[in-house]
């Protein structure tokens, strides 16, 4: 990712114990907190998943449009795609908060 201003991922999420509000780091590196007393917990939880996963979608874009240009220049579309799909699947399942 040297092409990006943003921190590198995985990114994960560290729910606040006694609290609805949520922190996101990347290792040790703090990337940023959500949630306050107006949002539901649930909502809070939902938003940092889908906040998480973030790098993740990213490089799953990335692989994408790399193996779309790789396909269209080789022919063998649904083997070149069918590869990155699972990233894609990844990052979903984690911005979905079910990885």
């Amino acid at each position: 990712m040297s092409d990006t201003k943003f921190t590198p991922g995985p990114w994960e999420l560290w729910p606040l114990e006694d609290s609805d509000s949520v922190r996101i780091f990347a290792g040790t590196h703090y990337v940023g907190s959500i949630g306050n007393s107006d949002d539901e917990p649930s909502q809070t939880r939902a938003n940092g998943h889908l906040i998480a996963a973030a790098p993740d979608m990213y490089e799953a874009l990335k692989e994408i449009a790399r193996a779309d240009t790789i396909a269209h220049s080789t022919g063998k579309y649904s083997l070149v795609v069918e590869s990155c799909a699972e990233s894609a699947r990844a990052a979903i399942s984690k911005a979905e908060g079910k990885a």
